[in-house]
């Protein structure tokens, strides 16, 4: 390969070079001396973008599905009511908590890099061990599952057709959008963020149809459902600690995604300006949105209907559409598209940056010279993600998704109040009241305990078996760093297949 293709650079780090000698870390100059940059991921997200990211993925699949197990949960319409607006007030208040870390440590990766700030390099890579390796991929693999629920739906007579063989068609095809997503990831970052804006005005206008339908049924005295307040439906266990906190993780699964923009950070246009304010405007907006959507739900379906319901949204289309219902799975099926491609985008993120931080073999930090963007992260990503799409089913994969990320969702926040004394000097574009995170380290710590002492589960010991097994990994390899000297090798040939080079930190 000549020099003049490293995308107009004059210095690009590559591991082999036309002399025939290899070093995964030589710098190669142009033939131009004069020349001096380096290779890097392009800022190409701006406002709307940003904010595009964060409903786009926010409002997946959740929304159209997760009522019932609210309702389920919690014994009562009031009390689920209740609990969709926590949650959309936990994500809000942690959203904020984060545009603080995103402000102080500008780069991508999200919890990783704050974490490794506060806590140090054991506890970050046992982040970038659950969340690049199991959390994030389960998560896209649960997304690209509902994807195929509704959207093979769409075909006349569909149960027939595919008879015994309906639960691999509907695998098989979520490897294929998998593999889909990931390539149109591959070939551009600009592509990618273009996609998400348009399913998210796509799922908006889904969404604004159910709640238009709930504003006529208001209108027209359909309340009874909403008058039963706090009483418990018959046929609900009692409401227990552990069933609060499982009602909560449904919840919560609908608003993940708020988040996500901390992941791609270096890729911000304006950072810091873009970050506060595509968070400021996503999260509420989809917190009112999801309220209004839970209040159509119950104008058009008893609660009985709804915590009985696995597509609670295709049940409201039927009675209240008609013949139009066919739009609603085809707006859930964009719907879950949109959060799917989203996810992928800063799942890779993840990788990148834990290859860069030495988490994980430095390959997944390398950037392809000519599309700029992180080529391995993105392959292995969509690999782990097709790996879970035959490993058990969605519940208890949101359960292992759920007690895990408020274990380290916890853990960032707990990164924040101790760097209000470790970098209490620092410059803080943007700061939130320390009473926030002190009372979201609180709700993490009840999150991951309740269930545990209330009602165990066996997906909590797979968590905890995960995180031994990384354990034993980084003092195995990272910590002696004998990972990345059987890497290197591997390293050089992916370079030459892949095109690839390291990508410099942007400051």
């Amino acid at each position: 390969m000549s020099d003049d293709k490293n995308c107009g650079v004059g210095r690009v780090n590559i591991g082999y070079q036309p002399d025939g000698h290899t070093d995964s870390r030589t710098s190669v100059s142009s033939s131009s001396p004069t020349v001096e940059s380096t290779v890097e991921l392009k800022r190409e997200l701006g406002l709307f973008s940003g904010i595009g990211l964060i409903v786009g993925t926010m409002i997946g699949s959740g929304i159209f599905v997760s009522p019932g197990g609210v309702l389920k949960g919690c014994g009562s319409v009031g009390l689920s009511l209740l609990i969709w607006g926590g949650c959309g007030l936990i994500s809000s208040i942690g959203a904020l908590c984060y545009v603080e870390l995103g402000c102080l440590i500008p780069l991508s990766g999200g919890e990783m890099v704050y974490i490794k700030a506060s806590l140090g390099n054991f506890v970050s890579f046992i982040f970038s061990w659950m969340r690049g390796l199991v959390v994030q991929p389960v998560a896209n693999a649960v997304i690209g599952l509902a994807f195929s629920e509704y959207s093979i739906s769409l075909i006349p007579g569909y149960r027939d057709i595919c008879g015994q063989y309906l639960e691999l068609a509907k695998r098989l095809l979520t490897l294929f959008t998998l593999i889909l997503i990931t390539v149109i990831n591959i070939w551009s970052v600009r592509l990618a963020a273009r996609v998400q804006i348009i399913f998210t005005f796509a799922k908006l206008s889904a969404i604004a149809i159910v709640i238009v339908g709930g504003v006529v049924r208001l209108y027209q005295g359909y309340t009874e459902n909403l008058a039963l307040g706090f009483t418990h439906l018959p046929g609900l266990q009692p409401t227990t600690a552990s069933t609060v906190v499982l009602s909560f993780y449904s919840g919560l699964w609908s608003y993940d995604g708020w988040n996500q923009l901390n992941y791609v950070t270096e890729e911000l246009k304006d950072p810091i300006r873009n970050l506060k304010w595509s968070i400021m405007i996503g999260i509420p907006l989809v917190s009112a949105l999801y309220t209004l959507v839970n209040v159509s739900y119950l104008t058009v379906l008893t609660p009985l209907q709804i915590y009985t319901s696995s597509a609670v949204a295709t049940d409201w289309a039927h009675q209240m559409l008609g013949s139009a219902a066919i739009l609603m799975p085809v707006s859930v099926a964009l719907s879950t598209l949109g959060a799917l491609n989203g996810c992928m985008f800063t799942a890779s993120r993840v990788c990148y940056s834990s290859g860069r931080e030495g988490h994980l073999p430095s390959i997944l930090s390398f950037v392809n010279i000519n599309k700029l963007s992180p080529f391995p992260a993105l392959i292995f990503t969509g690999f782990m993600s097709c790996a879970f799409v035959f490993l058990g089913d969605i519940d208890r994969l949101i359960g292992v998704f759920s007690f895990a990320s408020w274990l380290f969702y916890g853990l960032t926040f707990l990164s924040l109040i101790i760097m209000r004394w470790t970098r209490k000097d620092a410059d803080r574009p943007f700061k939130v009241w320390i009473v926030f995170p002190v009372l979201l380290l609180m709700i993490s710590c009840y999150f991951t305990v309740a269930p545990i002492l209330d009602d165990p589960e066996i997906e909590y010991l797979y968590v905890v078996g995960f995180l031994l097994i990384g354990v034993v990994f980084y003092f195995l390899f990272v910590f002696t760093s004998r990972f990345h000297g059987y890497s290197d090798r591997a390293t050089i040939v992916l370079q030459k297949i892949l095109n690839i080079v390291p990508c410099e930190h942007q400051e």
